[in-house]
């Protein structure tokens, strides 16, 4: 029997569970739709730069353990095109890295089943962080 595939179902309402602004961005915590065994994992860390007239980019990063400060400067920087940014940290990363791992160790796996869900689970918050763009109104023209 093929495993359900749980980004078909997932709740298209996020929720919210922290807002806090800084010099250069908004951070803003959404509740991870998508389950998990650790708690790091359940929710959406989301760095929101604003300036863009054109839309919203969301950027989403590659596997990294300590080049965070870099990677925001690609977001930070898609006002100076016309586009505000957005950039999501993925499952297992940076924050969302469980204690005693290293960031993005948990997400690659060599089990084809947990890798797919890893996969899955990256895509469900991608989608959580779309649809919260689209209802703060900064994702009226997202790309």
């Amino acid at each position: 029997m093929e495993k359900e595939i749980f980004a078909r179902r997932y709740s298209d309402h996020p929720e919210i569970l922290e807002t806090r602004d800084t010099a250069d961005c908004s951070r803003v915590v959404l509740k991870s739709n998508y389950p998990s065994n650790f708690s790091e994992n359940r929710s959406i860390p989301l760095y929101l730069y604003s300036g863009g007239k054109k839309g919203t980019v969301l950027f989403f990063h590659g596997r990294g353990e300590k080049n965070l400060d870099y990677l925001r400067w690609f977001p930070a920087t898609f006002a100076k095109w016309g586009y505000s940014g957005a950039m999501m940290i993925l499952p297992f990363h940076f924050e969302r890295t469980p204690a005693g791992h290293r960031s993005g160790e948990l997400f690659l796996d060599p089990r084809t089943d947990v890798l797919r869900g890893r996969f899955e689970n990256a895509v469900v918050d991608g989608l959580t962080a779309l649809n919260y763009l689209k209802c703060e109104g900064s994702g009226s023209r997202y790309s």
